[in-house]
């Protein structure tokens, strides 16, 4: 009877293993994708890693709106604080096409409210009048100017909101600003060009920005154009003080067009005499794949170099950075301050011969893992991309 009663148990303690072992996961709804794309964690990111790319995908489709008008809402930034979001769409659009974004950001930023940018997008609405795009204005204020942590956050949540809601061309994402969001520009254009065709500076002086603990590096801001836009009669930051800045960034190689209204002053009430230049900026700037590039990274805030999707830093250094040059199916590249670096590169093999650091060239394989592919998405607001490979490089 004991024997029997032993093996009844065993069988039960089996049963049980065996059916936990075979329990499906728990099913992926697009509640939870929307929080992690909108709000994404180290861990989010690695739940989410268990589950089939398609399926998660499919779920960040299903938040895709065709309602056309103008909107607000409201997100939570990376400090845990609401903010407004205004945005506006053009009158028809289609699921089947996708549009360019301006992403607008909002000039006196010395205020305490987080609604700053509710209809903010209205500055610019003019060019939706001429050609379909989606407008987006975030909020920013002395708590979380746009050149801080928190403000760069926003900007990038901003582009992943419109992704997931509206069929948005990543190619032709665009970052546009007044004033203080004109700072915000040079600052974007420093630490997070990633996602972004280019940059459209307005009555603003990016010079303001080291102030506020970014040093600008000019290899950064050359990867991206920028257009400028000043009044000659600016009592704020005057054309002499702005000249000299662009003139220094363009000697370092920076591409900057240059737009100045002699007449006009420190704003943008003459923006109807610029709807042309922008739209045609709009039509003809798109994000491009480039076969090499360099990024010194800015400590304290979200940095968005080109290609490159993770980082992880080495022992302590003054200066992180890293440049890479591809020729076919061999990476040339020397960094400084990491420990490895994993990028999203243009080719179709999976094996790549990689020369680091001036070292004899070594064979290393593709790792395009569902944690790569996440994080490709949510550091350019990119659709799963299934072309490219994934390399991760240890120095």
């Amino acid at each position: 009877m004991h024997i029997l009663d032993n093996q009844f148990l065993i069988l039960s303690l089996l049963c049980i293993f065996f059916t936990s072992c075979d329990k499906p996961p728990t099913p992926l709804s697009a509640s939870v994708v929307k929080n992690w794309y909108l709000n994404p964690t180290t861990a989010g990111t690695s739940e989410l890693a268990g589950y089939n790319i398609l399926s998660i995908d499919t779920q960040l489709v299903s938040c895709l709106s065709l309602q056309s008008g103008a909107f607000t809402d409201t997100l939570v930034d990376s400090s845990g604080s609401s903010w407004i979001l205004g945005f506006k769409t053009p009158d028809t659009f289609s699921a089947d096409k996708k549009y360019p974004l301006v992403v607008y950001l909002h000039g006196g930023t010395g205020v305490t409210v987080n609604n700053k940018g509710e209809k903010a997008y209205e500055m610019l609405s003019g060019l939706i009048d001429s050609m379909p795009l989606f407008l987006a204005s975030p909020s920013a204020n002395r708590t979380t100017r746009w050149w801080s942590s928190c403000g760069l956050y926003r900007i990038l949540q901003t582009v992943r909101y419109m992704k997931l809601h509206y069929p948005v061309d990543e190619s032709k994402v665009f970052l546009a600003g007044v004033s203080d969001g004109a700072a915000g520009c040079w600052a974007a254009a420093n630490c997070i060009n990633g996602p972004f065709a280019g940059f459209i500076a307005i009555s603003g002086y990016g010079g303001i920005v080291p102030s506020a603990g970014i040093d600008l590096t000019p290899v950064n801001i050359a990867q991206r154009p920028i257009y400028s836009i000043n009044g000659g009669n600016d009592q704020l930051y005057s054309l002499n003080i702005v000249t000299t800045f662009l003139d220094y960034m363009q000697g370092q190689g920076v591409s900057i067009t240059r737009s100045i209204h002699t007449g006009e002053a420190h704003g943008f009430d003459y923006r109807e005499k610029e709807l042309g230049a922008l739209c045609s900026i709009l039509r003809s700037w798109s994000r491009q794949s480039v076969p090499n590039g360099s990024w010194v990274f800015t400590p304290g805030v979200p940095n968005r170099p080109d290609n490159c999707i993770d980082y992880q830093f080495g022992d302590v250094s003054t200066v992180r950075s890293y440049a890479w040059k591809l020729e076919d199916d061999t990476l040339t590249i020397n960094a400084t301050g990491l420990r490895k670096v994993t990028l999203l590169l243009p080719v179709t093999s999976g094996i790549l011969f990689v020369n680091r650091n001036n070292k004899h060239k070594e064979k290393i394989k593709a790792e395009k893992t569902n944690t790569h592919i996440l994080n490709s998405m949510l550091h350019y607001a990119i659709s799963p991309d299934t072309t490219t490979m994934i390399y991760t490089i240890n120095f």
